[in-house]
């Protein structure tokens, strides 16, 4: 019997639900107050689509993001280190960034990208020399993972460093403008640690990706379990009315689905009733209990 080179690969079941299918969003000086990793998903939903409303996305932007985190990790010099000791070094510095490319150069867009911008008695977007009061409360970068995991990149206090290098051009980009956005410490109380923060909001009942052989029935069983074992919490600005909070209640649960080609919530009263199919089985209906944040 001949022995086969090793050719493990490194993926696993799992691989494709830590992938990002997009590049996703930027949101500038937005209120991050209170927001913690246990947060519940539904009203992590809510919120960004609030800043969304508040006009704090950056707009379109094409190609790459970069959320970068730097560590300047420095030798401490001594005599007889022939290589490096542990004890030895220092952090120099922790600089947190992220770049990215805008499409849609407004007026609005050019005071929030050049450094010290402001609009002076004419009417006209100048610049000054006074770089404190510039900085914003955040940036945040947030995109969604393919199993539904929010992640949040967040720079504190930050500044857009580059210059503003507006490119004309012909075809389908038009004029774009390329950003670097880096994060700095509010004062010198902080800085032993970076000025950034990272968020991973797993969505609630999330079940793994389909496994070789897993069944339709087995399928839509999970998916039934998983939204029965989810918490639903309406926040105070989807209780408006209940075509409001119906819609709330589906955009969560759409959410939570990981195979159900369908999933159709319905009013029931003090409850709601949700229907899920996939394929030839059955459809199953669950019912699901609501509260209302206060």
């Amino acid at each position: 019997m001949s022995t086969q080179p090793y050719r493990e690969s490194p993926l696993s079941p799992q691989s494709g639900s830590n992938f990002f299918p997009s590049v996703g969003t930027v949101f500038y000086d937005v209120d991050i107050t209170g927001m913690s990793s246990d947060m519940p998903y539904g009203d992590l939903v809510t919120k960004l689509r609030n800043w969304h409303a508040e006009g704090k996305a950056l707009g379109a932007t094409t190609g790459d993001y970069n959320f970068i985190i730097d560590h300047n990790i420095e030798d401490i010099e001594t005599n007889d280190r022939i290589s490096r000791v542990i004890g030895l070094m220092r952090m120099g510095a922790i600089d947190a960034s992220l770049t990215c490319t805008i499409q849609e150069i407004t007026f609005e867009n050019m005071q929030k990208i050049i450094p010290t911008a402001f609009v002076d008695e004419t009417g006209a977007l100048r610049s000054h020399n006074q770089i404190l009061p510039e900085h914003f409360k955040t940036v945040v970068h947030a995109v969604t993972q393919n199993d539904g995991t929010l992640r949040l990149n967040v720079l504190l206090n930050a500044l857009q460093i580059n210059e503003v290098n507006t490119t004309f051009t012909t075809g389908t980009t038009g004029a774009t403008i390329p950003l670097n956005f880096v994060g700095t410490a509010a004062q010198l109380e902080d800085m032993q640690y970076g000025a950034y923060k990272i968020w991973n909001f797993p969505m609630p009942g999330a079940t793994p990706p389909p496994t070789p052989g897993m069944t339709d029935a087995e399928k839509l069983e999970a998916d039934r379990v998983a939204v029965v074992n989810a918490s639903f919490e309406i926040p105070i600005t989807e209780q408006s009315d209940q075509t409001t909070r119906t819609a709330w209640v589906q955009d969560t649960v759409n959410g939570i689905i990981n195979y159900a080609t369908a999933a159709v919530v319905h009013d029931a009263l003090d409850d709601y009733e949700v229907t899920l199919s996939l394929g030839a089985e059955t459809p199953v209906t669950v019912t699901i209990t609501t509260t209302d944040e206060v």
